[in-house]
């Protein structure tokens, strides 16, 4: 489990704690048998660090020794890591166990006096840390002897008997035997938690910054000798370390100057503040703490002190309104509590008065009762309602879109996909899944419940990530009007108010991912592939009027050759003939009397929705076209959002997931065969692109985007080389060419990447050598972008769709060095760093790729019949002509 950091310098974490009424936590079955298996072995000890660890992020103790290292109990080592998972010495943990109880100044003391123990150096690092621990009776050495051993490693359950007699248990009065009796006392006061237990293994430096974390919350015991019982001092562990002071956390963040409000008052924070225990702030509200503070005042620590049995946890029974009773629902058990005159309230982690509107029936609520002490004893208050803290999510079920960092000027935020925005701070409590997380562990299109108080702060926020893959076969609406949508046999209910309608709407058949709640209810979804709904939409490519029937049986039909958005396949459809008028140029649409007409030519491709049968959702007509053309123009594409300009209005449409894009480039191509459609991605929309726009209703969510011809930003970049081969894969065609020296394979596109292939099986067919490789043919490969209506449009930066030939049949006609220009077929054209400059020699049949000026220059004045040039050029560039690729070929 990743565990993150609970100082206020970084995004901290938190874990839940279990009050009244919650689980209890049990010994379990795992520990009974490491411990019934565990052969007795004997040992002390743990580390001493120095510097702040690098090495813990994300690690399973990271809260833990990031929490001792501030208070200094432990430090790293020198080259700033902890190492984790490193073993511990004896002498180490003597020292951490030393500074732990708050003895360090007396281990100081003890440097110089000489050990019991014969393997126990006098004024080395260890010798006064081991004399006060072996003097307390926190660590032992091997009976019988004289020895310490201080550098071995030592184990898992020596290390939970340690940190047992730090807190004031002794071995002799705790039942069993040794280890048995210190290792269920340690699983029993809360030393094992979040440990794995490893029992007769060494411990781990991260194992040993857990328990000792562990303990430092852990109530201090005194031994009762006349009742033979252990009893609580009212004390922590982490009271040894300096000044401690009972108090209340009055509020769940800091104030404007960083300070802590405690019993209403503002504290100063030492600069290392740590809150102990892995919790956050937020989880302390209301909460008795014992507070260590520094010489100066300052409060370097604060740990949870809180009198489990005096919270009580559920939801409000009724409306509070400042009443006499606070009643707290448990399943179907209702309780009441007085209230007093100074209890105090808080919503969201807000301070607020007791008749406040948002102390409402069914909100998540802790009370805190008074304790049992004198002074509530004579103040009457013992059992009453100290405070009230109320707990509601305000933004429920909310899809998150993205996680922005802070800035110098602006605080962390989390964006849902709705558009509420929420700031974070070092107090927010995040949880994923049941997990303590930071910020950035949330990911697009986890499930948030947001709890965020009045200044819009997050307070809590408890994130739920569990996704359903897969086909929709059925979707209903239940009585209270949410949605149900079966996958794979099992039935998903909609989250109450979701927006899963319009451009979010999850239909029959489709394939979608489904975005759980904590309730496992859908509270949004993303489309993979089109359902029904998408079966009446397509892209008519061809039709062909009075088809003859193929039987005596049957009559004539229009047949129409379309592209089925829902099969993303081309599919022919056969309707009564009348459904096209070749003479007229009309289509009948509706399949029903009284029918309606559209214009229709078949001299372009058009986007149609088909009239479906109710009985199997087969095509029966034409419901309506929309005309295909480029009169839209996108001006801007954002996340959301997609605007697009005609000649005379602007317009600005949702997109999102849902939102399908479509190739439709070759839409108007003059043989209704060369017309084709094919899916793309939001992605491919760019500015400049023009495109047809189908809006879901009349909504301004573009349902379906085409894409009618594509921006010259959009193409791909010409690409100039000599000729290598050309190949077919299924319906995929590609061109190799050598790129100075390297073999580079470009795709070619669909209709026009055949047609390239085909005349080059052609050419080679009838002996031409133009398609050789040894004929180092120079050739350009372009994505063009033809302006021209009739033009050979290419599809929309897929691939390439041009191959222009240069044959090496030219001559010089001109140099100048200083401009380093050459002038061929009167064209002067501009040589530098970047031509590509190519020497072929036909008699040794050697071909120099990364050729220079010189070698182009030197053949100025020879005769043709000794070498030939090929040349091609970009004329954009200045006065000249910016050759990009130059072949010089010397003859036989």
């Amino acid at each position: 489990m990743r565990e993150t950091s609970n100082s206020f310098s970084k995004q901290n974490s938190q874990q839940p704690k279990q009050f009244r009424g919650g689980e209890k936590k049990v010994m379990k079955k795992s520990l009974l048998a490491s411990v019934l298996s565990l052969s007795l072995a004997m040992a002390v000890a743990v580390p001493a660090f120095a510097a702040t660890p690098t090495d813990v992020a994300g690690v399973k103790e990271q809260s833990a020794i990031e929490e001792l290292v501030a208070l200094g109990i432990i430090n790293g080592y020198t080259d700033g890591t902890f190492k984790p998972g490193n073993s511990i010495t004896r002498a180490e943990l003597a020292k951490i166990i030393v500074i732990a109880t708050g003895s360090e100044q007396a281990a100081t003391a003890l440097q110089n006096v000489k050990s019991q123990f014969s393997d126990v150096k006098t004024n080395e690092w260890y010798t006064g840390y081991i004399n006060v621990a072996t003097g307390k009776g926190l660590l032992l050495g091997d009976k019988g002897t004289k020895n310490f051993r201080p550098n071995a490693n030592i184990k898992f359950e020596e290390v939970a008997a340690i940190v047992v007699r730090a807190l004031g248990y002794q071995d002799a009065n705790l039942t069993g035997s040794w280890p048995y009796n210190v290792t269920l006392k340690a699983e029993e006061v809360g030393v094992f938690k979040k440990v794995d237990l490893a029992l007769g293994t060494a411990a781990t430096r991260g194992v040993v910054a857990q328990q000792v974390s562990n303990a430092l919350g852990t109530d201090l015991v005194q031994w009762i000798a006349d009742a033979k019982v252990y009893s609580s001092t009212g004390k922590k562990l982490i009271s040894r370390l300096g000044t401690t002071t009972e108090e209340v956390v009055t509020s769940a963040v800091l104030d404007d100057n960083g300070r802590l409000s405690l019993n209403g008052l503002s504290k100063t924070l030492a600069p290392n503040f740590i809150i102990t225990g892995g919790v956050k702030l937020v989880d302390l509200l209301a909460h008795n703490v014992t507070v260590l503070a520094d010489t100066d005042g300052r409060v370097r620590a604060i740990t949870d002190n809180q009198n489990e049995n005096n919270v009580v946890t559920g939801k409000l029974n009724v409306d509070f309104n400042n009443a006499l009773q606070v009643e707290v629902k448990n399943g179907t058990a209702v309780t009441k509590y007085n209230t007093v005159g100074n209890s105090v309230y808080y919503f969201n982690s807000d301070s607020v008065a007791g008749t406040d509107s948002n102390l409402k029936k069914d909100a998540d609520v802790s009370v805190y009762l008074f304790d049992n002490n004198s002074t509530n004893v004579n103040a009457g208050v013992v059992g009453k309602v100290r405070a009230v803290v109320v707990s509601k999510a305000n933004g429920a079920d909310k899809l998150l879109d993205s996680y922005i960092a802070a800035t110098s000027t602006a605080k962390a935020r989390l964006l849902t996909q709705d558009n509420l925005s929420v700031s974070l701070n070092d107090s927010t409590s995040i949880v994923l899944n049941g997990e303590a997380k930071a910020a950035t562990d949330l990911a697009k299109n986890d499930v948030l419940d947001i709890v965020y108080n009045k200044d819009r702060v997050a307070v809590k926020v408890v994130a739920t990530r569990n996704v359903v893959e897969g086909k929709v076969t059925l979707v209903s609406t239940s009585a209270d009007g949410t949605f149900v949508y079966t996958i794979d046999g099992k039935t998903y209910a909609s989250v109450s108010g979701a927006n899963l309608t319009g451009s979010k709407a999850v239909t029959k058949d489709g394939t979608f991912k489904l975005f759980l709640n904590k309730d496992g209810k859908v509270a949004g979804a993303e489309l993979l592939s089109g359902g029904s709904s998408d079966a009446k939409y397509g892209v008519i490519l061809n039709a062909a009027n009075d088809v003859a029937p193929t039987s005596a049986f049957n009559d004539a039909k229009d047949v129409f050759k379309y592209y089925s958005i829902k099969e993303n396949k081309e599919i022919e459809v056969s309707l009564d003939a009348a459904t096209w008028n070749a003479v007229t140029n009309t289509v009948r649409l509706g399949d029903a009397a009284p029918y309606g007409s559209a214009a229709f030519n078949n001299s372009a491709a058009v986007f149609v929705t088909w009239k479906l049968k109710n009985s199997d959702a087969s095509v029966n007509g034409i419901d309506s076209l929309t005309a295909l053309t480029e009169n839209w123009e996108v001006k801007e594409k954002k996340d959301t959002t997609l605007k697009v300009s005609s000649s005379t209005s602007t317009i600005t449409y949702e997109i999102n997931a849902n939102t399908v894009v479509l190739d439709a480039t070759t839409y108007n191509k003059a043989a209704a065969g060369d017309r084709e459609v094919k899916t793309s991605t939001l992605a491919n929309l760019a500015v400049g692109n023009k495109v047809t726009i189908v809006p879901d209703g009349t909504s301004t969510f573009a349902k379906y985007v085409l894409i009618t011809k594509k921006s010259a930003t959009d193409a791909k970049e010409t690409q100039y080389g000599l000729y290598v081969d050309a190949y077919q894969s299924d319906d995929d065609y590609f061109i190799k060419i050598n790129v100075k020296g390297n073999v580079e394979t470009l795709a070619l596109t669909g209709t026009e990447g055949a047609s390239i292939y085909n005349s080059i099986v052609a050419s080679k067919s009838a002996g031409s050598s133009t398609y050789k490789e040894s004929s180092r043919t120079l050739v350009e490969v372009k994505d063009s972008v033809i302006t021209g209506a009739a033009g050979n449009l290419g599809e929309a930066s897929t691939a390439y769709d041009t191959v222009n030939v240069f044959a090496a049949t030219n001559a010089l006609t001109a140099v100048n060095n200083s401009d380093s220009t050459v002038t061929v077929n009167g064209v002067v054209y501009y040589v530098n760093s970047s031509t590509a400059i190519y020497v072929y020699d036909e008699a040794n049949d050697s071909l120099v790729t990364d050729g220079i000026f010189a070698d182009v220059t030197a053949h100025l004045g020879e005769a043709t019949s000794k070498y030939g040039i090929a040349i091609v050029g970009d004329a954009s560039y200045g006065n000249f002509t910016l050759a990009k690729a130059v072949v010089v070929v010397k003859k036989k």
